[in-house]
């Protein structure tokens, strides 16, 4: 959407995009991702790396295996339809969070010569 951000974060997100963007990607991107999430098929998240690719976007994807859809809410008991709540994966996650954060806000400074 060409907004002026530095970075994003995605946590269980449904990565469907179109086929093109229209504006470049400037945020740096951190997808969070339940890997077995029903919501998102393999194809999904291969159409948003290509995606990323061609927009020749910053981002990193992290996939928590035997992870599914909304791991990070604690209501979520809906395991049928694949919505769990995951302690493990939503601990990882938010660290991975406040990581990525760190280093996208951290200053920039030149180091002396």
């Amino acid at each position: 959407m060409g907004l002026p951000l530095r970075g994003v974060v995605s946590f269980h997100g449904l990565l469907r995009t179109d086929a093109t963007l229209a504006e470049p990607v400037h945020a740096r991107i951190l997808v969070l991702h339940g890997q077995d999430d029903p919501m998102v098929p393999p194809a999904d998240v291969g159409a948003f790396a290509e995606a990323m690719k061609r927009s020749n976007a910053d981002w990193e994807l992290h996939a928590y295996p035997g992870v599914g859809h909304a791991f990070t809410n604690p209501n979520a008991r809906d395991p049928a339809n694949g919505m769990a709540y995951d302690a493990d994966a939503d601990r990882r996650s938010w660290r991975e969070m406040v990581r990525f954060f760190e280093d996208v806000f951290a200053p920039t400074t030149e180091p002396q010569r």
